[in-house]
């Protein structure tokens, strides 16, 4: 164990050095002191760990896999790597040379540059560069098949156009039910870095994957027309549900009051009291199903006032941003403000480092600055279930 941790710190110098991208002009060594791996090795207390040490350094140097600089009392002074007989170190230490990865990872790229989307030739170009520089591909973890897969699952998730359940998904692309769910965090992971998933906490919903089918619950003042059958709602105690299907089914929606209020969250969405509005719960971000429906809604009622209700956070105003953009409709902030806040102060919460972040990114929106300043300043963030949402809203 002790000589394949000392092995694999001097390749790993190799393989980050000039030499090994061919860039310096002169012989380059490369080193280390065995005390700066094995930090008990100069303790004078720790005879057997020295004796043991030396004897595996002892046992390197005879296969010729470093040289060492001794001292006269039998101290390893400095160990080298030993450049020439660096196949049989690879071999001994059952590592795979760094330069058989990356043009392993780059025959990865051409394989799927044609045909992949827009979000992997993004990917696939910044990786290019970094394998030039010599720098490591993100979310390569040395584990090949887990990469090539998420590079298959990223490509089929970002041009799929319907709702699949997670398992169905996975079963089309590697005939394993389990296999998408085991690498769904690398997926995520870098479809948020290259993609446009800002304050999206379900990457793989937002893009139609999804665990449980989606059902869009709804209540308030209007009428839907199912198929020939027309559902009025304001006799309906309480809410209703419509699946995937349904929605697909739904041929138009009838708004009887003046607006329309998505609300982000489940608990404000039942305990919402305003009977005259039609109440739509988004579920934090809203997928392609939940959008197809909003659309739908507007093209029948284009005259109403559409309002977003949700957490003043940065996750509210992304979603609002985002529902905006997704839809085309100009929906509104609903008790998002900083009256808001300030009427709720005893609910507040402290901003977290994250929270501070995200939302000095949102500054420059001119709409929000004004309630984003003000959190920033006191410290301040709201869960819409604080608020209470009347008739007098």
């Amino acid at each position: 164990m002790k000589k394949k941790s000392l092995l694999n710190k001097l390749v790993d110098k190799y393989e980050s050095s000039k030499s090994f991208v061919g860039k310096n002009r002169q012989n380059q060594s490369f080193s280390i002191r065995p005390e700066k791996i094995f930090p008990k090795y100069l303790d004078d207390e720790e005879v057997d760990f020295f004796a043991e040490v030396n004897d595996s350094i002892k046992d390197l140097e005879s296969n010729e896999f470093i040289s060492v600089d001794w001292t006269k009392g039998c101290i390893a002074k400095k160990i080298s790597l030993n450049v020439n007989h660096l196949n049989d170190v690879y071999k001994y230490i059952d590592r795979q040379p760094r330069k058989q990865t990356q043009e392993w990872l780059l025959s990865v790229f051409d394989k799927y540059q044609n045909n992949a989307c827009e979000l992997l030739q993004n990917y696939f170009k910044v990786q290019r560069c970094r394998i030039e520089e010599n720098q490591n591909v993100e979310f390569f973890n040395s584990n090949e098949k887990d990469f090539e897969d998420s590079i298959r699952a990223v490509d089929y998730i970002q041009k799929n156009t319907t709702e699949i359940l997670i398992r169905n998904a996975s079963l089309a692309l590697f005939k394993d039910s389990k296999r998408l769910e085991n690498i769904a965090s690398t997926i995520e992971a870098l479809m948020r870095k290259y993609g446009d998933y800002d304050g999206c906490d379900d990457i793989l919903a937002e893009c139609n994957v999804v665990r449980t089918p989606t059902q869009v619950l709804v209540k308030g003042n209007a009428n839907i027309c199912l198929d020939t059958q027309i559902i009025d709602l304001s006799k309906i105690e309480g809410d209703i549900g419509f699946s995937t299907k349904s929605i697909d089914d739904i041929t138009f929606v009838e708004v009887l009051g003046c607006r329309v209020v998505t609300i982000e969250n489940l608990t404000s969405f039942y305990t919402y009291e305003n009977n005259n509005d039609f109440v739509i719960y988004l579920g934090g971000f809203h997928n392609a199903v939940k959008r197809e429906f909003i659309k739908k809604i507007y093209n029948s009622n284009p005259s109403k006032t559409y309002m977003h209700f949700g957490d003043i956070d940065a996750g509210g105003f992304y979603i609002l941003k985002h529902l905006r953009t997704k839809t085309g409709v100009n929906f509104l902030p609903m008790k998002m403000d900083i009256e808001t806040l300030q009427l709720y102060k005893d609910c507040v919460k402290t901003l977290s480092t994250e929270d501070r972040k995200r939302l000095e990114k949102l500054l420059g929106d001119n709409e929000f600055k004004d309630v984003i300043a003000y959190m920033l300043e006191n410290d301040c963030k709201l869960e819409q279930e604080n608020v209470t949402c009347l008739t007098q809203c």
